[in-house]
Order: structure tokens, then C-alpha cells, then sequence
């Protein structure tokens, strides 16, 4: 009878070191990405118009597909961190990492991955079939919990939608599109593959237990962060090459997600 849970455990156990290489390979791909869009603007500007490119737009994806990449090393590395007896995190989280390393296998031109990064990336694959993780049966019974559920099913769904028609969704977003649509296509499907580790994390956080562990405050932290920085870009310059209504809308998600998700950490069961 123990021999199920025994090989669920050192299947879980075996895959959260994955989780660790993860966050790491995550965190220095982005902040290497962000330090190049922020010092290196005019080689960028410059092989940008080269490329027929709008350089607001693809920077903005470029900057924001970075961030992305740190708060999935956040979510990650909240993973890694979750005690034996703890791990209850449901099957959305690592699929969703997965996903999203799956998608930037393919690489924006302007941003080439080095070939260990891409061999971490491709590992997430790995951690999404090695992982055993027990989903929670707990349903949501608190006011703000349903509302970190809904917002966590928004920006899923606005993150599938990119990933799954970058050509459009930058048609409908981007003021300046032009000769630059292809290019902006493969920034932004990268870019929006970093949402759906936010997503699923804030579906995982929306059954947290009245008093969340340790862990899942971390998780929580992971949103904030990624969502607040999103909310920070897109409130700079480059976001101006964005549609005036797909900028607020985007802005209104991350406000959103990062305010429901820091609400966790004191939820103390104020029923619906």
C-alpha cells in the first residue's frame, strides 16, 4: 500500500531540482534580456530599422518578455522551495512553465538564447512529465479567492490568445505595426507565453488555505512582482507604440492580478 506514495515521492522530489535549474536559467536569461533593451537601445534601434521594424513595438515585447522570464523564475523557484509535506500544488503550474519554456524554444531574431539556456528551457518539458504533484480538492469559499480565480483566468486566456494568434492580437494592439508584423508576431508570442505561469499561479493560489504556507506567500510574492513590473512597463514609453485601449486593458489585468494576489497573504476566511 505505501509503495504508490513512496514512488510519488521521489518522482516529486527528483523533479524539483529541475524546478531550481529552471528558476535560475529563467532570472538570467531576463535580466540579461532587460539589461540589452535598456543599455544597448541604439545597436537595438539601429538592427531594428535595419529589419523594416517598428522599434517601440518590439522593444516593449522584448523588455516585457524579459520581466516575464524573472517572474516565471519567481514561480518556479516558489516550486522548488515547497517542503515535502507541502507539495500539493496542482498539475496547472508545471504545465504551464512548460508551456511556456516550449514556446520561447523559438526565439525572437533579435534575441537569440544561448544554447545552455535552451537545454534548461527544453528541461521544463522533463519537470511537466516527471512532476506527481496532488491537485487540491479545496474549493474556493472566500469572496477574494474567487476573484484571484477569475483574474487568473483572464490572463490564461489573454496569454493562449497571443501565444495562439501573435499576428492578430498585434494588428489589434499595436498603433505601429507595418513591415515589422512577423518580427512583432515572434516577440509577442514569447512575451505572452510568460503569462501563463502567472495565470496558473494565481488559479494554484485562489485554493489556498485560509492561512497560506510559506510557500505559497512566496508564489503569491512571485505574482506580485511579475505583475507589478508588467504594470511598471506599460506605463513607459516604449508601451506608447500600443493601442490606447489595449494599454489600459493589459494595465487593468496586471493591476488586478498583482492586487489579488498580494490580498492572499491575509486572507483570514471572509465568507461569500
Amino acid at each position: 500500500m505505501l509503495l504508490p506514495h513512496a514512488a510519488s515521492a521521489v518522482n516529486a522530489t527528483a523533479a524539483f531540482p529541475i524546478f531550481t535549474l529552471l528558476a535560475v536559467g529563467h532570472a538570467s536569461t531576463g535580466i540579461d534580456l532587460l539589461v540589452r533593451t535598456e543599455r544597448d537601445e541604439v545597436p537595438l534601434i539601429l538592427e531594428l530599422l535595419t529589419e523594416r521594424a517598428c522599434p517601440g513595438s518590439v522593444l516593449c515585447m522584448l523588455q516585457s518578455q524579459a520581466l516575464g522570464l524573472i517572474a516565471s523564475s519567481g514561480v518556479a523557484l516558489a516550486v522548488a522551495a515547497t517542503p515535502v509535506a507541502e507539495r500539493d500544488f496542482g498539475r496547472a503550474i508545471p504545465l504551464a512553465l512548460a508551456a511556456a519554456a516550449a514556446v520561447s524554444l523559438r526565439k525572437p531574431q533579435l534575441c537569440a538564447a544561448p544554447p545552455a539556456t535552451i537545454v534548461l528551457r527544453g528541461g521544463t518539458l522533463l519537470c511537466a512529465c516527471a512532476t506527481s504533484c496532488r491537485a487540491s480538492g479545496r474549493a474556493p469559499a472566500v469572496c477574494q479567492r474567487q476573484r484571484l480565480a477569475a483574474v487568473g483566468r483572464i490572463v490564461l486566456g489573454v496569454g493562449l490568445a497571443a501565444v495562439a494568434a501573435p499576428s492578430a492580437c498585434a494588428g489589434q494592439g499595436f498603433a505601429c505595426v507595418g513591415q515589422t508584423r512577423l518580427l512583432l508576431a515572434q516577440a509577442l508570442r514569447c512575451a505572452a507565453a510568460q503569462l501563463l505561469p502567472l495565470g496558473a499561479s494565481c488559479l494554484e493560489l485562489s485554493r489556498s488555505a485560509p492561512t497560506p504556507s510559506r510557500s505559497r506567500r512566496l508564489l503569491a510574492s512571485a505574482v506580485v512582482v511579475g505583475s507589478g513590473a508588467q504594470l511598471a512597463l506599460l506605463r513607459g514609453p516604449h508601451a506608447h507604440a500600443l493601442h490606447r485601449g489595449a494599454r489600459w486593458a493589459l494595465m487593468l489585468m496586471h493591476a488586478a492580478s498583482a492586487a489579488a494576489a498580494a490580498a492572499t497573504a491575509g486572507l483570514r476566511g471572509g465568507q461569500c
